[in-house]
């Protein structure tokens, strides 16, 4: 999202309202500690209104609050900037409150759908809410077409919907030597290394990687490693459960759990791969696949949301979720030989910048220009 608004920002004048969740003595204090109400990134004017909610309670209240909090903020950002129009993130709460917010204003409103706003929101209670909403909008874009779709379904008017996908920085993300990356990460430089990336929570899947890893039969795939890259997120914390599955399967010399690392140093993890895994239950449109291709590394993930879409089929491998069919495709995929040098070629084509050309467009149209 950041980068889009990075690529965006190149092209015309914006201005950022990031609300932030509170108060801190709810819990969340971590994730807001130390950000104030203004803040400039990268040139970038960014405000974090402050809004009132309670984790796990009254949810479908939460678009409500997030107006309410924000609209202060929102109305002299108005005042003072002048837009043309609101571009909002994420279907919940954030794209239901900016249409309020927005009609207020008499500005279109576009909605950005991105993942669980959808493919989790709408089987809750708050389904209702957010087909409202998105139907309120001026236009709606998901990062993939099956996100989309289930927007369709649910009952989201399918004339002012639109697909833009992610992109990839091929800057920060590309091919590098491999034997250094594993020297510089004091990764064994003979064993295969299967890599996954994301928040330490359920639904990335991590456990069943960590279940397949022994069930995997080739030569290959009995010494090959797994590293698993990242830290906590706003979902639960799967990294005790994980050090001890690790344990319990006699893994601790093949399975490293990472924690969070700094891009530069991510970068390293995908040069020093040899395959990327991801076994999510949920996803949009995987940023991490991107990465991972733009670095050369073919994937072998579960089609849940915008993977297969993402993934072509020279590219990587879809399995069904369960540890037994990741297994089988870690020995297909170790014993195939990839084009690397054609996948991080297609990764440079998907760029941050196609994706504000392709917003640009859907803006374009929304204002009549």
């Amino acid at each position: 999202m950041r980068a889009r608004i990075q690529a965006m920002s190149e092209r015309f004048p914006l201005r950022v309202i990031a609300p932030l969740f509170g108060p801190a003595w709810l819990g969340r204090g971590r994730w807001t500690k130390g950000v104030g109400m203004h803040e400039v990134q990268n040139g970038l004017e960014v405000e974090h209104p402050r809004f009132f909610n309670l984790p796990r309670y009254f949810k479908s209240w939460d678009s409500v609050l997030l107006a309410r909090g924000t609209r202060r903020c929102f109305h002299r950002a108005v005042r003072d900037f002048r837009p043309d129009l609101i571009d909002a993130h994420w279907g919940y709460p954030d794209g239901v409150a900016a249409t309020t917010l927005a009609k207020e204003a008499g500005l279109p409103c576009t909605v950005t759908i991105r993942g669980d706003d959808i493919s989790l929101f709408l089987r809750t209670g708050r389904r209702r809410v957010i087909v409202r909403g998105l139907n309120r909008a001026t236009a709606v874009i998901g990062v993939c077409r099956a996100l989309v779709d289930e927007a369709i379904e649910a009952g989201v008017r399918p004339d002012h919907c639109h697909v833009v996908p992610n992109g990839v920085d091929s800057e920060l993300f590309h091919p590098g030597n491999r034997d250094e990356a594993r020297r510089v990460l004091g990764v064994d430089p003979a064993a295969p290394l299967l890599l996954s990336v994301g928040h330490m929570s359920e639904r990335k899947g991590f456990h069943l990687l960590v279940r397949a890893l022994p069930l995997a039969s080739s030569e290959r795939a009995s010494r090959a490693h797994l590293a698993i890259v990242g830290g906590t997120g706003l979902e639960s914390d799967v990294g005790r459960r994980l050090a001890q599955e690790t344990k319990r399967l006699g893994l601790l010399e093949r399975v490293h759990l990472v924690g969070g690392v700094a891009p530069t140093e991510l970068r390293r993890w995908y040069n020093a791969a040899d395959l990327f895994c991801l076994a999510s239950s949920r996803e949009g449109m995987p940023n991490v696949i991107l990465e991972a291709f733009a670095c050369g590394l073919p994937v072998l993930a579960v089609p849940a949301g915008g993977v297969p879409e993402t993934v072509p089929a020279d590219f990587g491998l879809l399995v069904e979720r369960e540890p037994k069919a990741l297994a089988v495709g870690i020995d297909e995929a170790l014993a195939r030989t990839w084009d690397h040098k054609a996948i991080a070629e297609h990764a440079r084509g998907l760029s941050w910048q196609r994706t504000a050309d392709g917003c640009l467009a859907v803006f374009r149209e929304v204002l009549g220009r």
